[in-house]
């Protein structure tokens, strides 16, 4: 039995959804939920930056004695976490998803510029990838202020033509009622599956049995994430 906690981390909410569902697999875990909002968005940030801010979310994270860490972040995973594989703390991150057929994934500009990306380009030859510059930061300030997502930036975007949309940024889930909308029928996949099973995998491992767990938050908004966390808003 293993009682340490597992640490997920992220700029904002994106990894809220992955955290409800790790939470529901695993009662007995302890999960502590970190916000970083010193550094939202991160994907307007240069390699350097997100080194840094990695760096950074390791040594405060290593304060709770974690069994695991997770990056509940693309931009942090795609573009820094090849680094961090030497770590004496375990790190899973969450990476865009891309399968057979016309896709679209949709990403920060930090995490279309990564060779992760590239790489996948390579191999699904089909996939376009777009930016969104904004989206992310969008999502907080509906999330916090209410409003309305605006999505104009993918009024060039021919949705008929895709059999599937990818999300690039945990973020994104959120305003997945508004791009079902815009892309009708396309079917949408993102790479939080892939994640939650190499999690999943290290937890039957290094499970923690027995009386129920804790989710803790902490941050500068852990409040708000708290708060948000315990009314199980997810879509906005």
């Amino acid at each position: 039995m293993d009682k340490r906690c597992v640490v997920i981390c992220d700029s904002g909410i994106g990894g809220l959804r992955l955290l409800k569902s790790l939470q529901d697999r695993f009662p007995s875990e302890n999960f502590v939920y970190f916000a970083d909002y010193d550094n939202l968005p991160y994907g307007d940030k240069t390699t350097e930056q997100l080194f840094q801010i990695a760096e950074n979310i390791y040594q405060r994270a290593k304060v709770f004695s974690p069994k695991l860490i997770v990056f509940a972040c693309n931009t942090l995973s795609t573009t820094v976490l090849p680094y961090f594989t030497q770590k004496p703390i375990s790190i899973i991150g969450v990476y865009p998803k891309a399968v057979d057929g016309s896709g679209v994934l949709l990403c920060t500009k930090r995490t279309a510029s990564s060779k992760y990306v590239e790489d996948l380009k390579r191999k699904f030859k089909a996939l376009e990838v777009v930016e969104m510059k904004d989206l992310a930061s969008q999502i907080e300030r509906v999330a916090r202020f209410g409003g309305d997502i605006d999505l104009s930036e993918l009024k060039n975007v021919r949705f008929e033509k895709y059999d599937y949309l990818s999300l690039g940024c945990t973020h994104y889930a959120f305003a997945k009622k508004r791009l079902e909308q815009i892309f009708k029928n396309t079917p949408i996949v993102s790479g939080e599956d892939l994640t939650f099973d190499k999690i999943e995998f290290f937890l039957t491992t290094n499970d923690a049995k027995g009386e129920n767990g804790c989710v803790s938050f902490v941050g500068k908004q852990s409040e708000f994430i708290k708060n948000l966390y315990n009314k199980g808003i997810f879509e906005i």
